[in-house]
């Protein structure tokens, strides 16, 4: 039975949840101005009279929805990555996974070894 590693890095285990609820939040933060673009209208609403846009306001409108979906997708990115970073930092700090990036003999697993039989077909 494999021993288990002493739980003492506290600090980098209460890094690691703090920075994966941090991207959790930031997610709902851009889920929310996704629904809140979704729920706006594209053109503001004229008072008065009723006047068919013009070609530079159609085309103001689609620059402000197309900024703000690559502004909604960056922080989406960003806040995919801050969220895996904290759960690479929670499973670091709790030893769970090797940091160090070097494989150990358990990772590597060896190669098929061909049977009597595949050499008896031949």
């Amino acid at each position: 039975m494999p021993h288990s590693k002493p739980l003492h890095d506290v600090p980098g285990r209460v890094a690691g949840i703090l920075s994966f609820l941090g991207g959790i939040a930031m997610l709902v933060f851009v889920f929310l101005a996704a629904l809140d673009l979704f729920h706006s209208p594209l053109m503001p609403a004229s008072t008065g009279h009723a006047i068919a846009p013009t070609a530079i306001d159609l085309g103001t409108a689609l620059a402000r929805v197309l900024k703000q979906l690559l502004l909604l997708s960056l922080a989406t990115v960003a806040a995919s990555l801050v969220t895996s970073h904290g759960v690479k930092m929670y499973f670091a700090a709790n030893g769970w996974i090797d940091t160090s990036g070097n494989r150990t003999h358990e990772d590597v697993t060896p190669p098929a070894q061909p049977s009597v039989k595949d050499d008896a077909v031949k």
